[in-house]
């Protein structure tokens, strides 16, 4: 028997069904906005979380930059005690030496400068202070001076029978010899080779110069002006001193001699004719510096990939851990953008990976602390000739430096001929930090050079280095731990992926 519903039953019976639809769909629709709210990042945000617990950027500047680490040159047991503090930072951290070693320590040996403790300079009978009124270039060597007569001769070019061979009819022998330090843009341009100060010392030197003092018309005191210590192959500068001097030698000068040599500089910038100028002042030196073989050492940390991945990738982070040493006693080149910054950006990234489970780790991860780097990126070159890196095996090498600047900007050089990595970057810019700049550029700068000539992806990421490199004007006050903390979560975020699988 079928029974019907009367007019008011069935109006109530789909009322309350539409009811319950809506009800329904009432308690579903929160469930269903979250899912579509979901953050598809989560996953690498997460443990960022963590980060207070884990990073340590203040001891690490403590711990890189003191005086105990005097400057960190290659070579130097300064250097030494910067690299230990690394490999207990790694072994603390659970990062483990590489599997091609039995610790953390790549020894290599490399021609490096022992600087002069104490040396000894004046112009006439003013006593000249080493780090205040000049630098000496670490390309010297030892020598003493008495009283050499002083010749100032411009850039220093020896190009061709015209105006650009300023020593043309101009005897340099037995003369220390001024030149102007910085090259003007167009002489860069047509000279390329002029930019390096040791060329210019080795060609007054095979004119019979006694030494060098090339003059920095922009930095005020010696303090800011830029040192070097790479001599190309084929150079020889062995038993010739170079100095580098700003404003106050060059009043020094002025003071005795009634000339103004930054008034003679700008008068060869308009007018292009170069003209020696023979001063009556007298240069006296005593510098006990000599360039010899020394060990050293790259500081390599790993951290494996899980067993269940056959034959995983390698990603590789670098940064230079050596600077410029010291220039007489307690007097020291801190480094502190370059190389200090990227250096610590490096450890607090590893201890951040090292903390991810080691089953979600499916690349063998490289963090490798350089040394050898102002001597022509020596530690660079012994990393790829020997560490058994290459197109293959090596997915990715990111090179760190002054990571650390407060100029909110980061340059990536390299992103232009891998654009995937560039774009890990940019999306990582984009969700965590969106009004951070990002530059690109072709090319890979510093130790990236080596990895790309063996086809390796290469990136160099770069904070702005506020014009201070290699002097002693990068001190510590330049190092903003806060842009370390967003340059190590913008790295982690970029790189998760190729480091780890997504769970």
């Amino acid at each position: 028997m079928i029974t019907s519903l009367s007019p008011c039953k069935e109006k109530d019976f789909f009322y309350n069904v539409a009811m319950k639809r809506l009800l329904l769909s009432l308690l579903l629709f929160p469930l269903l906005l979250s899912c579509q709210e979901k953050d598809p990042f989560e996953y690498k945000k997460k443990p960022l979380e963590k980060w207070d617990s884990i990073q340590k950027i203040s001891r690490d500047i403590t711990g890189l930059a003191s005086p105990l680490t005097e400057g960190r040159l290659s070579g130097s047991e300064g250097f030494d005690r910067a690299a230990e503090y690394v490999a207990f930072q790694f072994q603390e951290a659970g990062v483990l030496p590489p599997p091609f070693l039995d610790h953390y320590y790549q020894y290599f040996s490399l021609e490096a400068p022992s600087p002069d403790p104490s040396p000894r300079a004046s112009l006439g009978s003013a006593s000249l202070r080493a780090g205040q009124d000049y630098v000496i270039a670490l390309t010297s060597e030892g020598t003493s001076l008495r009283q050499a007569p002083l010749i100032f001769v411009g850039y220093g070019l020896a190009e061709g029978v015209g105006t650009d061979n300023e020593y043309l009819n101009c005897d340099v022998t037995g003369k220390v010899v001024l030149l102007l330090n910085h090259l003007p843009p167009e002489l860069q341009t047509r000279y390329p080779e002029y930019s390096i100060p040791a060329y210019r010392a080795y060609i007054a030197k095979n004119r019979g110069a006694l030494g060098v003092v090339f003059l920095d018309t922009e930095a005020e005191t010696a303090a800011a002006c830029r040192n070097f210590s790479y001599i190309p192959p084929g150079l020889n500068l062995k038993n010739f001193p170079q100095l580098i001097a700003g404003r106050t030698f060059l009043m020094e000068i002025l003071q005795q001699e009634g000339i103004d040599l930054i008034a003679v500089k700008n008068d060869i910038d308009l007018s292009r004719i170069h003209y020696p100028i023979e001063l009556r002042t007298r240069l006296t030196l005593d510098l006990d510096m000599e360039w010899k073989k020394m060990r050293s050492m790259n500081i390599v940390g790993f951290l494996p990939a899980n067993p269940r991945f056959s034959d995983p990738k390698k990603i590789v982070f670098t940064a230079q851990l050596d600077s410029l040493g010291a220039q007489g006693s307690d007097l020291f080149y801190t480094g502190a953008l370059h190389n200090v910054s990227g250096a610590v950006t490096l450890l607090n990234l590893a201890r951040l990976m090292a903390d991810i489970p080691s089953d979600f780790r499916k690349a063998d991860i490289y963090f490798i602390l350089l040394s050898g780097s102002e001597q022509g990126y020596a530690g660079a070159y012994e990393v790829t000739e020997t560490l058994f890196f290459d197109s293959y095996n090596t997915e990715a090498v990111i090179s760190l430096d002054a990571t650390g600047s407060s100029l909110p900007i980061l340059h990536v050089e390299g992103g232009l001929d891998h654009p995937d990595l560039y774009r890990s970057l940019e999306e990582a810019r984009n969700e965590l930090f969106p009004r951070l700049p990002l530059t690109v550029s072709k090319g890979s700068y510093g130790e990236g050079q080596f990895f790309r000539s063996l086809g390796i992806p290469s990136l160099y990421v770069m904070g702005d280095l506020h014009d201070v490199r290699n002097t002693m004007s990068d001190a510590l006050p330049l190092i903003d731990e806060d842009a370390i903390t967003r340059n190590v979560h913008l790295l982690f975020f970029a790189f998760y992926d190729l480091a780890f699988e997504y769970r």
